[in-house]
C-alpha cells in the first residue's frame, strides 16, 4: 500500500509540474542526435586515417591459379586505381557541376586505389560529378596536401584508358577491345587485345571492391541531405568500415560473393566516372610516358610469344 501511495504521489507531483512542451523536447532531441552523430563521424575520420592507407599487408585471399598467372604477367602491379560516382545532394545553384553526364541525378566523383585483396589504400572524395577521372587524378596527385601514394620506380597501378599511360600508371591500349564483356564471344586475337584482356581481368578487382562497398552501404546510392562536407565524410567512413571488415578476415557474405564473381560488371554509375577519354598529359614527362609505353609493349609481346 505504501508503494502504491508513493506511486500515486509521484503521479500527483508530475501533474503539478507539467512535462515540457513537446516541440521543445523534439528540438532538444534533434540537437542531441546531431551532436552525437558529428562526434561519431569525427571519430570515424580518425579511424579512417588508420585503416585507409598504404599497407604492408600482402596476404591476398585470392590464391587461385588464374590470379597467380595474372600477377606473373604484371609483376610490378601493386593495385588498381579508378574513380566512381557517389550520389550527392547539392544546392540548386551548384547542381550543373555535379550532374552525371546525361542524367538528372547529382554525384560526387571519388578517386580510390585498392590492392588485390579489395582493401582501399587511398580515397579522395568530393569532386564534381562532371569531372573526368584523368583531371581528378592529375589534381589530386600533384596536390601536396593529398598524401597521394606514388608507386616506387618499378611499381605501378592498373588504370583504365581514361588515364595517362605513364610511370606509375599502366593503362590498356586505346581503340582496342578492353572490357571483360567484350571478350565473352570472341577471344583475344592480337597482342594488344591479349594485353587488354589480361589487364582488365586483374584491374577488375577495383570494380568488385566498389561493388561490395555500394552493396553494403545504400546511402552511397541515395545520399541523405547533409551539408556537402558531411557527405564527403560519410563516404570516407564507409570506405573505412569496408577496410576494417576485410582486414579482420571477417567471413562476410558480400566479400565472398564478389570474390567469386571475378567477371563483375561495374554499374552504370561506375562507368560514368570515366565518362569518355579526356587525358591531359601536361603534368607527366615524356620520359615517364615513354617508359610505361615500352613496358606495356614488352608485356604484350611476351603474351603473344607465349600463345
Amino acid at each position: 500500500m505504501k508503494a502504491l501511495n508513493r506511486s500515486v504521489g509521484l503521479g500527483a507531483e508530475a501533474g503539478r509540474h507539467p512535462c515540457p512542451n513537446s516541440t521543445t523536447l523534439q528540438a532538444k532531441l534533434i540537437t542531441s542526435t546531431k551532436q552525437h552523430y558529428h562526434e561519431v563521424l569525427g571519430g570515424m575520420m580518425e579511424f579512417a586515417r588508420e585503416v585507409v592507407g598504404p599497407t604492408s599487408f600482402d596476404g591476398t585471399t585470392n590464391t587461385s591459379e588464374r590470379f597467380r598467372h595474372l600477377k606473373e604477367i604484371f609483376p610490378g602491379a601493386i593495385g588498381a586505381l579508378d574513380g566512381t560516382l557517389i550520389h550527392a545532394v547539392v544546392p540548386s545553384d551548384q547542381q550543373a557541376r555535379y550532374r552525371g553526364r546525361g542524367r538528372g541525378e547529382c554525384y560526387q566523383n571519388v578517386l580510390a586505389i585498392c590492392d588485390f585483396n579489395m582493401i582501399f589504400t587511398f580515397v579522395w572524395a568530393g569532386w564534381e560529378g562532371i569531372a573526368h577521372d584523368s583531371r581528378v587524378l592529375r589534381e589530386v596527385a600533384f596536390n601536396p596536401t593529398s598524401g597521394f601514394p606514388f608507386p616506387s620506380s618499378n611499381k605501378y597501378y592498373l588504370c583504365d584508358a581514361a588515364y595517362t599511360c605513364t610511370r606509375g600508371f599502366m593503362t590498356p591500349y586505346r581503340n582496342t577491345r578492353y572490357w571483360l564483356a567484350d571478350f565473352r564471344r570472341r577471344r583475344a586475337l592480337t597482342k594488344e587485345e591479349m594485353f587488354n584482356h589480361a589487364h582488365a581481368q586483374l584491374r577488375n578487382v577495383i570494380e568488385r571492391a566498389y561493388g561490395v562497398l555500394k552493396a553494403r552501404f545504400p546511402i552511397l546510392k541515395q545520399m541523405a541531405p547533409y551539408p556537402f562536407p558531411i557527405q564527403k565524410d560519410v563516404v570516407i567512413a564507409c570506405f573505412a568500415i569496408h577496410n576494417f571488415i576485410r582486414k579482420c578476415n571477417i567471413q562476410d557474405r558480400l566479400f565472398m560473393e564478389y570474390d567469386e564473381n571475378t567477371m563483375f560488371t561495374p554499374t552504370e554509375e561506375q562507368h560514368e566516372g570515366s565518362g569518355g577519354i579526356e587525358v591531359d598529359e601536361m603534368e607527366w614527362s615524356s620520359q615517364d610516358n615513354e617508359y610505361m609505353t615500352n613496358l606495356r609493349d614488352q608485356i604484350a609481346n611476351q603474351l603473344l610469344s607465349n600463345v
